[in-house]
């Protein structure tokens, strides 16, 4: 499980892995440095020919990189900007499957190089195997002339090395065969994963190479998108400058008709003043006749509205007297729930004994039963069970006839309570209607009230001002009494002087004469105390009718000098009347000046419009030019953006396929993986056993040292033996024949 921690680790354990003092190493090979060094092997160093050109080769694709400004304007795009995001994800897909394959590189360059190291392992211990075995003929000669016992042991512990040293060599002769197959099972899964890996590469290369083209038709869409976004830019800003136009040209027909609506409401305003001084006056008798009409309907609506609020009160009482009655139907209700839940439970009761009572039938039954089996007992208790049966019988139908009336009395008790209810509901619901009728008729009562009250006020207003203005025009015509009789004044002067008593009631009459033609009827009353003034006035003239006497020939004078006087100012105001006559025909002719100046105006008017139509004729022309024209732009672009769509879709596909080429990649490895941890538990066992075969072997030189010393010695004694015996021979062929 070493290498499958490779191809499993996160994105966070490949930047630490990276970011190590030791680039060629990872963890899990730093952990399997250390048992290396431990066991007393050197841990395989791939060489860099073997590696460098893999990590360059999946490292193509990630060059690949979509910037999201353009080279040449060094302006943001909007399309790039959207698949940005997309390309960067895809990159770091193809990024994360150059390091999974870069990873595996070196892990496939760690096992051959091991595989390498345990091959030349295995050939060292073959040749040592060899010489030991071409040894050991010739340490296995021993001299054949030794005395008997030392001869025999020395056969017999031969014999016994010969036997172990051949079953040594042949299990190590098999363990040998079972690692040269292993060695070649491995050398051929790695040359299968090496071409796997170069086919993958080339794949990866032309993907990235298809997507450089992609990447490359992108931006130079991007580029006549831009050229199109521009021109387009170019027609909305003329378009909005025609919009502009337009504008203006509605404002200034605003401002034409604006200038004829003034005109025409001078002119209404000319007419209308002259009419509005006759209808003054009638306007005002039918206000107060409305407002007389409106009062009475006032004193009618606030009857109706005292008739609705006792209405409304006796509803409202009728209600709580309705609502203390459907409490106190609530209570009965609720009593006879009450009266209803013990019937209930007496019905409960009644039941439970039933139930009783049917367990002592079915006792007696069992009872009976019993009886009946005793077959000897029957002719006796036969008369007592039939008495004992009519018992049950009768104590049962009594039970059901009582549970049935008793349910009857319920039913009736419920449907009563029930007829009961419901006549208390219909009566409730009928108060609610009333009531609701009511508040509808008070409701409309108070809106007309208020409708009326909003008139009456109106109407006030309306009076008010009608009022006003009449006010106005009286003052008006006041001061200009007030201004003739300031002139009559004045040529009185001599008459005051003479006849002060006089001249004041002539003023007094004058004035109320003037106030009577000017205000008619409507102070009649103020004529009648006039008149009562006049009355007591002429009392006092009669007294003083004596000194009015001595007088009158300087009043005849002073009237004739009046007279005069009125004449002269009857003159004076002729004048002024043919002088306000000149000065209308004067304002008439400007009028009619002012008309054609209008009418001038008003021609002018109609050759702007037309040829403010003429060009929005033009305008409108061009503008759907324009529209026919961008319709089409986003027509073509919209075909742009489906084949780049189609594109990318054709990409995603063959992502898809690289992301599923990906996994299965994944799984070969991970498969690939189990096999090289299979192999190399093999491997650890095969060199666990060649350590032990190691050890055995330099147990058993040690022993064959030993047994070529032995045998030296050995040969050494023989001599020495042989000299003895050829000594002694020598010494019996020259002592023989003295013996």
């Amino acid at each position: 499980m070493r290498f499958l921690g490779l191809f499993r680790s996160s994105s966070s354990h490949r930047r630490s892995r990276k970011r190590r003092s030791e680039p060629g190493l990872t963890g899990n090979q730093d952990r399997e440095a250390a048992a290396n060094n431990d066991e007393g092997i050197t841990p395989p160093q791939p060489p860099p020919a073997q590696r460098q050109p893999r990590l360059q080769h999946h490292h193509r694709p990630s060059s690949i990189h979509l910037h999201p400004y353009n080279n040449d304007d060094e302006e943001p795009c909007l399309e790039a900007s959207s698949y940005a995001p997309v390309i960067n994800v895809y990159e770091d897909r193809i990024e994360e499957l150059g390091e999974l394959m870069a990873e595996q590189g070196r892990c496939l360059d760690e096992v051959t190089s091991r595989s390498r190291r345990l091959s030349t392992e295995n050939i060292m211990l073959r040749e040592r195997l060899s010489t030991s075995m071409a040894s050991k003929p010739v340490s296995s000669v021993s001299p054949a002339m030794s005395p008997l016992k030392n001869i025999i042991n020395s056969t017999q512990k031969k014999s016994k090395d010969e036997h172990n040293t051949k079953d040594a060599v042949l299990r190590f002769k098999e363990e040998n065969s079972i690692l040269i197959q292993q060695a070649d099972l491995l050398a051929n899964e790695l040359t299968e994963s090496n071409r796997l890996l170069a086919e993958r590469d080339a794949s990866l290369a032309s993907l990235g190479k298809e997507l450089s083209l992609c990447l490359e038709k992108t931006r130079s869409l991007m580029k006549e998108k831009k050229a199109w976004k521009a021109s387009e830019l170019q027609k909305i800003k003329e378009v909005d400058a025609l919009h502009a136009s337009v504008k203006r040209s509605s404002t200034l027909r605003s401002e034409i008709s604006q200038c004829l609506a003034e005109r025409n409401e001078l002119e209404a305003e000319v007419a209308d003043m002259g009419s509005q001084m006759s209808s003054l006056a009638s306007t005002i008798e039918r206000q107060t006749h409305e407002l007389v009409k409106m009062r009475t309907e006032l004193e009618k609506a606030a009857d109706k509205l005292r008739e609705s609020e006792q209405r409304s009160n006796l509803a409202k009482q009728e209600s709580k007297i309705n609502s203390d009655i459907s409490l106190a139907q609530q209570d009965q209700l609720r009593h006879a729930k009450a009266h209803n839940e013990q019937l209930d439970h007496n019905l409960n009761d009644i039941r439970e004994k039933l139930a009783d009572s049917q367990l002592s039938q079915h006792k007696l039954q069992t009872m009976n039963d019993s009886l009946r089996a005793d077959f000897i007992s029957i002719v006796c208790w036969y008369i007592i069970l039939l008495e004992i049966k009519g018992l049950a019988e009768r104590h049962s139908s009594q039970t059901t006839i009582w549970s049935k009336g008793q349910s009857k009395v319920v039913a009736a008790m419920k449907e009563k309570y029930n007829e009961e209810n419901q006549e208390q509901q219909k009566q409730i619901d009928n108060l609610m209607r009333v009531n609701s009728s009511v508040e509808s008729e008070n409701a409309q009562s108070k809106r007309d009230l208020q409708s009326c009250q909003q008139r009456c006020s109106s109407l006030e207003k309306l009076l008010g001002s009608l009022g006003n203005d009449h006010k106005n025009t009286v003052d008006k015509l006041s001061q200009k009494v007030t201004e003739t009789e300031t002139q009559v004044e004045a040529s009185h002067s001599m008459e005051r002087e003479l006849q002060t008593n006089v001249s004041v009631l002539e003023e007094q009459v004058a004035s109320l004469h003037a106030k009577s033609k000017e205000k008619e009827a409507a102070q009649s009353k103020a004529i009648d105390g006039l008149q009562m003034q006049l009355l007591s006035v002429q009392g006092t003239n009669q007294k003083l009718s004596a000194r009015i006497s001595y007088l009158e020939e300087d009043a005849e004078a002073a009237i004739k000098v009046h007279a005069q006087e009125k004449r002269a100012m009857q003159l004076v105001l002729e004048q002024k009347v043919r002088e306000l006559n000149i000065e209308c025909e004067a304002l008439r002719v400007a009028n009619k000046n002012e008309m054609a100046k209008t009418r001038h105006r008003d021609e002018l008017f109609e050759k702007h419009s037309d040829l403010h139509k003429s060009a929005l004729d033009q305008l409108s022309a061009e503008k759907k030019e324009l529209t026919a024209k961008l319709e089409k732009e986003i027509v073509d672009e919209r075909e742009v953006g489906r084949c780049l769509m189609s594109k990318v879709q054709e990409l995603l596909g063959k992502i898809q396929s690289l992301t599923e080429e990906k996994y299965q990649s994944i799984q070969q490895n991970s498969k690939l993986h189990s096999q090289i941890e299979h192999l190399e538990k093999i491997i650890a066992n095969g060199e666990d056993r060649l350590s032990h075969v190691g050890k055995q072997l330099s147990l058993s030189m040690q022993d064959q040292q030993r047994r070529i010393l032995n045998e030296t010695e050995l040969k050494k004694e023989l001599y020495n033996a042989r000299l003895e015996v050829e000594r002694m021979t020598r010494d019996k062929s020259t002592h023989g024949p003295i013996a």
